[in-house]
C-alpha cells in the first residue's frame, strides 16, 4: 500500500499538476500496483476537480496497468485456429485479428502452427508470411513452403528459398529465380556452384558505385577468397570516382571542426577527436562500404596499407588547408581532392580528371618557384628574397 499513499499524498502538489516532469514517478508506480490498489486508485481520482491534468494522466496509465489483469478472450488459441481455417465459420476475420494479437506472447510451437495456418491462409496472409520466414526460419516450414513455392511461384517466397533452401534446389530453379532484384543473392548463394558463373551485368543498383564494389560485397557475405590487390584496387578506383564526380563541397566548418558530411555530428564525436580527424577518405560512404568488406574477407595487410595512406593524406590536407588559410567550403574541399589526387599511389593519378582554381598552398608555391629558372635568375639580378 505505500505505493498507493504515496500517489495520493503527493499528485495534488502544485508542482506535480503545473509541470509534465514532476509526474514520471507517480506515472511509474502506478504500474507497481495489484488489481485492487487501481481500482482503489481510480476511484479516489475525482473527476472535475482543480487537479483534472495530472488526474487525467494517471487514469491513463491506470487503464494501461489494469490490461494485464484483463482476462483473455474466451477463445483458445486452438479454437481460434478452426475458426481460421473453417473458411465457413463466419468468424475468419476475428480469428486472423485476434491470432496476430496474441502471436508475440506465445510458445514458440504455438508460434509455428500459427504461421502454418497463415500460409495456407489468404493470399495477404502468406506473403506477409514469407516475409516473416525470411528472417525467422525453421526447418519445420520447409515442406510446405516447397510445396507452396512449386504451386505458385510468387516473387514474395523467393528470397526463403535463396536463403534457407540447399544450393542444388537453388540452382535447380534458377530460371524463376533470376530476376534483377534477386541477383546478387542468387550470387552469394550459388557462388560455389560448379554450373554457376557471375554476370556483373545483372547486378542489381545495390550499390550505387560500380559492380566491382557489389561484387567484392558477394565475395565478403559468401565467405570467398579474394585475389591479391584486387579490395585495394577496387577501393582506390572508387575513391578516384567520388573525387572526380563530388562536385559540391561535402565539407562544413561546425564550430571550427572540419566535418565531413558523411562523418558523425560534433555532438557525436568522442572527447579525443580533434577537427584534424574529421577530413578522412574514410568518411566516404563507398570506401566505408569497401573497408566492411575486406575486414570479412580477412584483408589485414591491406587494411593497414590502406590506413597508413589515409593517415598520410588526413595530415597534409590539413596542414595545405590552414598554410592557405582557406576558410570557404568550397575551397576547403578543392584542396582536399587535390591532396588525395596528390597522394594517390602512380597507378592511379592518370584516372583524376576533375579541375580546380582552387590557390595554391605555400608548399607547393615554393615548390614552384624553385624548378622556374627564368624567375629565379630574375631574383638573383635584382637581389630579391623569397619570404
Amino acid at each position: 500500500m505505500r505505493a498507493l499513499e504515496y500517489i495520493l499524498s503527493n499528485y495534488w502538489k502544485p508542482s506535480v499538476q503545473r509541470y509534465f516532469s514532476e509526474r514520471s514517478v507517480l506515472r511509474a508506480l502506478v504500474h507497481t500496483l495489484n488489481e485492487d490498489e487501481l481500482k482503489l486508485l481510480n476511484k479516489e481520482l475525482k473527476q472535475g476537480s482543480s487537479k483534472w491534468k495530472i488526474e487525467n494522466d494517471l487514469r491513463k496509465e491506470i487503464d494501461k496497468a489494469l490490461k494485464k489483469y484483463l482476462p483473455h478472450k474466451t477463445e483458445s488459441i486452438s479454437a481460434l485456429l478452426r475458426l481460421y481455417t473453417n473458411r465457413k465459420s463466419g468468424r475468419v476475420i476475428y480469428a486472423r485479428k485476434e491470432l496476430k494479437k496474441r502471436f508475440e506472447t506465445q510458445p514458440y510451437n504455438v508460434q509455428k502452427q500459427i504461421l502454418k495456418a497463415f500460409l495456407y491462409g489468404c493470399r495477404g496472409d502468406r506473403i506477409r508470411t514469407f516475409w516473416y520466414l525470411r528472417k525467422h526460419w525453421d526447418k519445420y516450414f520447409h515442406e510446405d513452403v516447397k510445396y507452396l513455392w512449386e504451386l505458385y511461384h510468387e516473387k514474395d517466397c523467393q528470397l526463403v528459398i535463396i536463403k534457407h533452401f540447399p544450393m542444388e534446389y537453388v540452382y535447380e530453379n534458377l530460371k524463376f529465380l533470376d530476376s534483377e532484384s534477386n541477383y546478387t543473392h542468387l550470387c552469394i548463394k550459388l557462388i560455389h556452384h560448379p554450373l554457376f558463373h557471375i554476370d556483373k551485368s545483372k547486378f542489381s543498383s545495390l550499390f550505387d558505385e560500380s559492380a566491382d564494389v557489389e561484387y567484392l560485397f558477394i565475395l565478403a557475405l559468401s565467405n570467398s577468397q579474394c585475389e591479391k590487390g584486387m579490395a585495394t584496387q577496387i577501393l582506390y578506383e572508387q575513391i578516384v570516382r567520388y573525387i572526380n564526380y563530388q562536385q559540391t563541397s561535402p565539407i562544413k566548418k561546425i564550430d571550427g571542426r572540419l566535418l565531413l558530411e558523411d562523418a558523425p555530428s560534433v555532438n557525436q564525436l568522442p572527447w579525443y577527436y580533434s577537427k584534424d580527424d574529421n577530413l578522412s577518405t574514410k568518411h566516404f560512404d563507398v570506401v566505408t562500404r569497401i573497408l566492411w568488406c575486406m575486414g570479412r574477407l580477412g584483408l589485414a595487410e591491406e587494411l593497414i596499407d590502406y590506413a597508413v595512406w589515409d593517415d598520410l593524406v588526413q595530415k597534409k590536407v590539413i596542414r595545405n588547408i590552414y598554410e592557405a588559410e582557406l576558410y570557404d567550403d568550397s575551397q576547403c574541399w578543392n584542396m582536399f581532392r587535390m591532396t588525395i589526387a596528390e597522394c594517390l599511389p602512380d597507378e592511379y593519378k592518370s584516372m583524376v580528371h576533375f579541375s580546380s582554381d582552387q590557390p595554391q598552398s605555400k608548399e607547393q608555391i615554393m615548390a614552384e618557384l624553385k624548378n622556374n629558372c627564368v624567375l629565379n635568375n630574375l631574383i638573383k639580378t635584382f637581389g630579391l628574397e623569397i619570404e
